[in-house]
């Protein structure tokens, strides 16, 4: 660790460092004898961490990354995660996973404010969405929200709503799966995000209603269309959501003058629930129904 924390002070033209997991034997070793003086590196562009060990603890407690653009970032608390980032306010790439709220530093992090990243672009938040409560970006276009390591309890849904309404993002991708988010909060969402091109949303608790709200062509009480420039869409294992909402869809945003759109839907068991008729109806507007499992209805049997 000494010998990387030296050449980093004494690499002048360094631009991308990627740190993996850490080596069995030396992450046994005491983290106490490794106490660097910060360091700063300018011209560091790229930079990856897992930081799932303690000898990296300290790595990433005392470098800072003051002009670095793409930051992916694994396994730290967060605290940590919050002081580092907000020692980088010129990243445009972020992507956060595994990042821990322990809880004897819960009641440190209630205080801590959402950090105003002006020039971020692109964000991935995986494991804890509650990382959005401390993020500020305004120029925001692209957000992939994931929950896959623990069951959906966390309100996911309630940070997001609020994440939208504090940066106003005007977001073209928002992927979003296993989020504990509510039909109204995914709508309300929806209707402030009108640039929104590419929604996945997958395994998330959502039912037929989101279907019917982007299917509600305009009138004199809503005037234009939710998400009128939606191109690309995915709904895939979310269990409220049926063939009978996807038709409901997919008959609205299919005519003119709606934009053509691209897509799919995957319904819980692979679409092996699904009846022949409704294969056959959603089909019929083109092909909406993935994987290839959705064919086998009509395939003759082997002998």
């Amino acid at each position: 660790m000494r010998a990387i924390w030296d050449l980093f002070g004494s690499s002048l033209s360094l631009s991308s460092i990627k740190i993996e997991d850490e080596d069995v034997y030396i992450s046994g070793m005491n983290p106490a004898i490794f106490q660097p003086n910060p360091l700063a590196l300018s011209t560091v562009s790229e930079f990856s961490i897992n930081a799932n060990g303690p000898l990296m603890q300290p790595l990433l407690r005392h470098l800072t990354l003051p002009h670095v653009q793409t930051l992916d970032l694994a396994g730290a608390s967060l605290n940590m995660a919050y002081r580092f980032i907000s020692s980088s306010m010129e990243v445009r790439s972020l992507s956060l996973y595994g990042i821990v709220e322990t809880p004897a530093n819960r009641s440190s992090t209630l205080s801590l404010s959402p950090i105003f990243l002006s020039s971020l672009e692109t964000l991935r938040v995986s494991d804890f969405p509650g990382l959005l409560n401390y993020v500020h970006a305004p120029r925001l276009k692209a957000l992939t929200l994931e929950d896959l390591s623990r069951p959906i309890l966390y309100p996911g849904g309630t940070s997001l709503r609020a994440f939208v309404e504090r940066s106003a993002p005007a977001l073209a991708i928002l992927h979003l799966q296993g989020i504990n988010i509510t039909d109204r909060d995914i709508i309300w969402c929806l209707n402030q995000l009108p640039d929104l091109e590419d929604l996945t949303v997958s395994a998330c608790l959502i039912s037929d209603a989101v279907l019917s709200a982007l299917a509600a062509p305009p009138s004199p009480e809503h005037p234009g269309w939710l998400l009128p420039r939606l191109a690309k869409f995915e709904f895939e294992g979310n269990v409220g959501v049926t063939s009978r909402g996807a038709i409901e869809f997919l008959a609205s945003r299919s005519k003119d003058p709606v934009p053509s759109i691209a897509g799919k839907f995957i319904f819980p068991n692979c679409n092996r629930e699904l009846s022949v008729k409704d294969q056959e109806a959603i089909l019929s507007y083109g092909e909406f129904l993935g994987p290839s499992l959705a064919y086998t209805w009509w395939m003759a049997p082997t002998i």
